[in-house]
C-alpha cells in the first residue's frame, strides 16, 4: 500500500511543477526566438511553394515532351508508309517508261529496216 501512495505523491509533484512552469513569465528573448521562427517558417513555406511550382512545372515538360514522342512516333510510321508507297508508284513509272521507250526503239528500227530494204532488189515486173 505504501508504493500507492509514493506513486500518487510523485505523481501531484510532477503536475505541480508541470503547472507551475507554464505559469512563470518566459525570457524576454523566447519573444523574439517565436518571431524569428515563425518569420523562418514563412520563409520556408514560400520556398517550398516555389519548389512545389517549379517541379510541377518540370513535370508538365515531361508530359509534353513524352506526349510529343508518341505523336513524332505515329507520324513517322505514316510517313514511312507513305513513303513506301510513292517509290513503288515511282517504280511502276519508270518500268513502263522504260517499256514504251524499248517498244518505241523496237518500232523506229523494224521502220528503219523497212525503208532501208524496200527499195533494194527493184521490181519483179520486166520494164
Amino acid at each position: 500500500m505504501e508504493r500507492r501512495g509514493f506513486r500518487v505523491g510523485v505523481g501531484c509533484c510532477v503536475l505541480g511543477l508541470v503547472a507551475a512552469s507554464g505559469c512563470v513569465k518566459a525570457p524576454p528573448e523566447s519573444a523574439q526566438r517565436l518571431a524569428e521562427t515563425k518569420k523562418s517558417e514563412i520563409e520556408l513555406e514560400r520556398q517550398l511553394s516555389q519548389l512545389e511550382d517549379r517541379l510541377l512545372g518540370a513535370q508538365a515538360a515531361v508530359h509534353m515532351w513524352q506526349e510529343i514522342g508518341r505523336r513524332h512516333e505515329q507520324v513517322s510510321v505514316v510517313a514511312c508508309e507513305n513513303a513506301g508507297r510513292h517509290l513503288e508508284g515511282m517504280v511502276k513509272h519508270f518500268v513502263h517508261q522504260d517499256e514504251k521507250q524499248r517498244a518505241s526503239h523496237r518500232h523506229l528500227a523494224t521502220a528503219k529496216f523497212s525503208r532501208s530494204h524496200a527499195g533494194m532488189g527493184g521490181s519483179l515486173t520486166a520494164d
